[in-house]
Parts: structure tokens; sequence; C-alpha cells
């Protein structure tokens, strides 16, 4: 059964949003569906026209294969798939990113760094529904205080949503170490929103945190590439990022997905108040002014 979020992207049919998935599970995918994958992005434009047989044949593994790695994407079935796939190709295609090799120059290498950057914010783009960023407000603006765990390279993510919700009048904190977050986790009540970001929302501490929290009443956002993940199953509101790396992998291209979308959620807040928070980053840029002065 396709997640919410993964129905509403059927539905919608946002652009790029099947490819988008697509990229965004590769590597979390098992071995045959990760060969179906590949294929899909090596080829869509052949891809939408084979029957399940004949993917299922080329690729090496069984047709009930091919249906789970598009269940696992967010569709039904395989035909699904190919009509949303289908309304990308009136569309120009993006090219796969070339890894950075060896022998690249700087100019090449920071050639490919941005190609990976536009890609990633394409991608998001495509994956993040309004509606679901809204909700994610609704949560964080009627709660006291705001809790956001995160471990390991997401942890930037984390901490820069601290600073940006901060600056909006929220009580915002990022606990991104565990000896911090495990006891606020049982501080949390039905009055505290906690956003917890994992790129494959299995990072065992956090899903914790989070199921510790959840019974004591808090509301939870979770920001995930992958939608069927314990932490995104736990959520009231998912907000889905993309993970591919750019070759060999560095993780900069995950965490400007993580940013971009806490960055979502801050201008989505300022609108839902924008004379409010116009007032906080004011006081705040006040603040900073006096102790700096």
């Amino acid at each position: 059964m396709p997640s919410k979020t993964a129905q509403r992207a059927e539905t919608t049919g946002a652009p790029g949003a099947s490819l988008a998935r697509v990229r965004a599970a590769l590597h979390q995918l098992p071995d045959g569906e990760r060969r179906v994958a590949q294929r899909v992005l090596e080829e869509p434009d052949r891809v939408v026209y084979l029957p399940i047989a004949e993917l299922a044949r080329i690729t090496g593994v069984s047709e009930a294969t091919v249906v789970r790695f598009c269940r696992r994407i967010g569709y039904d079935g395989y035909g699904r798939f190919k009509i949303a796939l289908s309304r990308e190709l009136s569309q120009p295609l993006p090219r796969l990113i070339d890894a950075i090799g060896a022998g690249d120059s700087v100019a090449e290498a920071m050639g490919k760094l941005f190609a990976s950057f536009a890609r990633t914010l394409e991608d998001v783009q495509a994956l993040l529904d309004p509606e679901q960023v809204q909700q994610a407000v609704g949560l964080l603006r009627g709660a006291r205080r705001v809790e956001i765990y995160a471990s390991g390279v997401s942890g930037f993510a984390a901490l820069d949503a601290e600073y940006k919700f901060s600056r909006l009048g929220l009580q915002a904190v990022a606990r991104t170490d565990l000896h911090r977050r495990a006891p606020s986790a049982t501080l949390v009540d039905a009055h505290t929103a906690v956003l917890a970001i994992s790129r494959s929302g299995e990072t065992k501490d956090v899903v914790v945190a989070c199921e510790i929290a959840k019974r004591r009443g808090a509301a939870l956002i979770a920001i995930t590439t992958n939608p069927r993940s314990r932490l995104a199953r736990l959520a009231d509101v998912v907000l889905p990022t993309v993970g591919e790396e750019l070759p060999p992998a560095t993780g900069i291209p995950a965490i400007l997905a993580q940013v971009t979308v806490t960055a979502a959620l801050f201008v989505a807040l300022l609108v839902s108040d924008y004379q409010g928070s116009l007032r906080h980053i004011r006081d705040t840029a006040e603040g900073l002014r006096a102790m700096l002065g």
C-alpha cells in the first residue's frame, strides 16, 4: 500500500516526481529492485513502452520484483508507474550525473557538483507536497516548543532548522547528540512538536526517541527519503527528501536536500504569520546588534 505522500504524488502528477522517487530510493533498494531502478534511470523513454515481462527479462529479475519496486516508490503497480513516467517524457530529462574522477580538473569537478545540486533542488521540488508542508506548519505553530532530532550528517540540517525556526519566534532546540536527545524525549508532551531528520528513516536512536515522544503525546514530523521506514510510519506528517549521492559518496547533495526541506518549512512558517514573523526577525537582529555592538 503506497504511503499517503506517495499516493498524492501519484495522483497529482507533479513534474519529475516519478524519476525523483526512483533516484531517492536507489541506494536503499534490494539488489534486484536496484537493477530495475537503474534501467529506468538509464532508459526511461524505452522503459515506458516495455511490458512488465520484458523489463523483468532485461534486468534479470522476476515480474514480482518489478511490482515490488513500483510499490516501494509509491505506485500501486507497474501500469500506474508507467503512466506517471510517460507524463515526464514530454519534458527535458535530466542527464545522469557523472562521478567525480581522478582525471577531472577543478572546473570539471565543480561542474559535476553544481549539476548534482541543481538536480537535487529539482527533485525536492517535485517530491515536496505543499499540503503536507502546510500540515507540518500547523503542528509547529500549535506547539509550545519544537524538538529537532537528528544524528550524523543530518545534524547539520537540524542545527540549521533550529536557527531558522528560532528567528521566527519558535522555541526550537536541536538534539543532535544521543545523550541530549534521550532525556529530552522523556520530557515532551502533547504541547511539543518533534521534527525528526533521518535520511534512511531507520536511524535507531532517532527512531527510538521518536517512539518515546509519540507515546508521550508529541506530534511528529519526519524528513526522510524512505516513506516506508519506521520513522515515516510513526510520523503524523512525512516530508520526503532525496538521497542520491554524487559519486564518490560525499553526503553533500543529501544535506542540501534536507536543508532545502527545512527552508520550505521556514518560508511556509513565515507566510503563515507574516507580520509576527517579521517582528521576531527584527527583534533577533536587534539583539544580535546589541551583543556585537
